[in-house]
């Protein structure tokens, strides 16, 4: 599936992308993707108003696929989640499939540590966790 722009999105005309700003001589002008500038730029307009909503949560998602490592993003994603009142069981389910591919990612072990918190489980849970453990570091 191609990539659509944002701009191009009608669910997100209402709002301005916010550009990096890294001054008027950066030192090294780093040349991100057209992809890359533009989500981050949504997403800097997303939390500039502190936007709560499910479309805020896609996003994340999209800067997740983008840099799983950006830290401001899975704060952010956390607490869109509990104003919007996700279901923490499936957010645990979508991290831990990221981990399969990003098994030395910081943030999403974080994040699924946060989770699984969150899922409020029983030793039902812990076991799920255990047996998830035991087939991914074996």
């Amino acid at each position: 599936m191609s990539w659509l722009p944002y701009s191009q999105r009608e669910e997100w005309r209402d709002l301005a992308p916010i550009p990096q700003n890294d001054g008027p001589n950066p030192v090294v002008a780093i040349q991100y993707s057209p992809q890359f500038r533009e989500t981050m730029d949504y997403f800097r307009a997303v939390l500039g108003k502190n936007e709560m909503s499910q479309r805020a949560l896609d996003l994340t998602e999209d800067v997740i696929d983008l840099n799983a490592g950006n830290y401001t993003v899975w704060a952010y994603r956390r607490a869109v989640i509990d104003a919007i009142s996700r279901d923490w069981n499936v957010e645990l389910e979508w991290v831990s499939a990221l981990a399969d591919n990003n098994p030395k990612n910081y943030q999403i072990w974080q994040h699924r540590r946060y989770s699984l918190e969150k899922c409020n489980g029983g030793s039902s849970r812990g076991q799920q966790e255990i047996d998830f453990l035991n087939e991914f570091l074996t």
